[in-house]
């Protein structure tokens, strides 16, 4: 009984970082495609500095995409 609740409990663990992850990858691939759509307006300093939010705080990326 205890090796199924621990196995249970570290393959939550992996299913919450893969998503975790796929969910950052999809944020940056919107923030890019935000580049590219705005590429020849002065928003694109904006969406630039989401990119640097995006890279470096890793564990913010909901907060920083939504401010």
């Amino acid at each position: 009984m205890r090796l199924c609740r621990l196995n249970s409990t570290v393959f939550q663990a992996e299913f919450r970082y893969i998503m975790r992850e796929k969910l950052q990858t999809e944020l940056i691939q919107v923030t890019v495609l935000r580049i590219k759509s705005f590429s020849e307006s002065a928003l694109n300093n904006l969406t630039e500095l989401y990119i640097i939010i995006l890279i470096d705080r890793e564990s913010d990326v909901i907060t920083a995409v939504e401010r």
